[in-house]
């Protein structure tokens, strides 16, 4: 009887229980086809005895697995297989970092290549323009300035960014002194 479906001939029917197609209280009534991605539901367990076990999963290349309800599908293009999600190998190729900065399913091109600290950049859906500031703060590799120059209560300057160009950094002295020097503090003068 409904919502049980099983046959059998000259012996008692084994019932079973399908929460994804059946019409019944605890049933999934076609809830994992109200969200806004793909999801088809999946009945573990059919026995009768077995209710409110069933878990709407969302369809490649997205992820996510509501148990009893709708679920809650990402897709992250930088490790999902898609059409627009060939990232990874693209990114690390380049020795960057893939970002998909917004995970929902619908979004579409708008991960990024990021360039690995110290380095900085960004650039969407393809291969970064990286840049060494060896004065930034973020900047912490062995090569790079820190605090010495604004210990010293200098300015520090990189004349080039490149990224294959380091210890090129200098301090400058704070106005009205004068001088610099190449990666160390400058000794100051007072030109009167």
């Amino acid at each position: 009887r409904a919502p049980f479906v099983g046959t059998a001939t000259a012996a008692a029917a084994t019932c079973e229980l399908d929460e994804c197609t059946a019409v019944c209280a605890t049933c999934e009534q076609d809830a994992c086809k109200g969200g806004a991605t793909p999801q088809t539901c999946d009945d573990p367990n059919k026995s009768p005895a077995s209710t409110l076990d069933w878990k709407c999963q969302c369809t490649a290349p997205s992820t996510g697995t509501g148990d009893a309800a709708l679920a809650a599908c990402v897709l992250n293009e930088c490790t999902a297989a898609c059409g627009t999600c060939d990232t990874a190998s693209l990114c690390a190729g380049s020795a960057q970092d893939c970002v998909d900065p917004d995970d929902d399913p619908l979004s579409h091109g708008d991960w990024e290549c990021v360039c690995r600290s110290p380095e900085q950049g960004a650039a969407q859906m393809a291969v970064a323009s990286c840049v060494l500031d060896e004065c930034d703060a973020r900047c912490t590799a062995a090569h790079c300035a820190g605090t010495t120059c604004t210990d010293a209560l200098q300015t520090c300057r990189d004349t080039d960014n490149s990224t294959t160009s380091v210890g090129d950094w200098f301090c400058e002295c704070a106005f009205p002194t004068e001088g610099s020097r190449r990666t160390l503090p400058a000794a100051c003068t007072l030109d009167e």
